[in-house]
């Protein structure tokens, strides 16, 4: 992911709207295909264990309530986040901390430039308007797959499929799955925004040159977006739980 450098000549804001669409061709358009990809995969896997437990008890069409249900609420945006937090993380990391390195930030500060809002700012921005998006793809990927399944392992045709799901989901599923996802994204700009100064202040360096050591900045801070994904994800899922009781 490469970001043209600002201009002193080019308005501010134009500056900050071309980083903006940049990064989120990045971190959005250019991801498409291997979230659906994965979601879809996923929305397979849980329609035939679901069917497989249900059948038993001869409720396989109950499956569909759970893929319903867990795409839309749960897994879409999980499974996103996770996907993004990996590959934009890195990117992001690498691109910065090098250009720390070839002093870059440096000569921006001397431009009066901020780094914090040329470099950064636009990248959490961009997280947010492309992991919605990335995250409703994926979900339809997902019942896709999951109705696909039910069809051809289950029995379920596409009609009662469509016509199961219909009543066994609602609008509040969707909506509070599409609200976790730009909540999700801040999470990872903020790991890696935080992860970047902390490296340069009190790590010593931003990037190891060795991509494969444990404790470099490619490995730190996707692994920690990661997981200040999944604790906020669990904190979210059963605080709500907890409070709509």
């Amino acid at each position: 992911m490469s970001v043209s450098a600002p201009t002193l000549e080019e308005p501010q804001s134009s500056k900050r709207a071309r980083a903006i669409r940049q990064s989120a061709g990045f971190a959005g358009a250019k991801q498409v295909a291997g979230t659906a990809a994965a979601q879809g995969g996923v929305g397979c896997i849980v329609a035939q264990q679901g069917i497989f437990q249900l059948q038993r008890f001869g409720a396989a069409t109950f499956a569909v309530d759970l893929i319903g249900i867990l795409v839309l609420r749960e897994l879409a945006v999980l499974l996103t986040s996770i996907m993004v937090a990996g590959r934009s993380g890195s990117a992001i990391t690498a691109e910065i901390g090098s250009m720390k390195m070839r002093e870059e930030i440096d000569a921006l500060r001397t431009m009066g430039f901020d780094p914090i809002e040329v470099l950064i700012l636009p990248r959490m921005l961009a997280l947010v308007l492309a992991l919605p998006i990335l995250a409703f793809l994926g979900a339809m990927a997902a019942l896709y797959g999951g109705g696909l399944v039910a069809w051809l392992y289950g029995g379920v045709d596409p009609e009662a499929f469509l016509l199961r799901l219909r009543d066994a989901i609602s609008i509040d599923h969707f909506v509070v799955g599409m609200v976790k996802a730009p909540v999700m994204a801040a999470v990872i700009g903020i790991v890696v925004a935080f992860g970047l100064i902390w490296l340069a202040q009190y790590a010593g360096s931003e990037i190891s040159p060795d991509v494969y050591d444990p404790n470099s900045g490619e490995v730190l801070i996707p692994i920690g977006s990661t997981i200040a994904l999944i604790v906020g994800w669990f904190i979210g899922t059963f605080g709500g739980s907890w409070f709509a009781m």
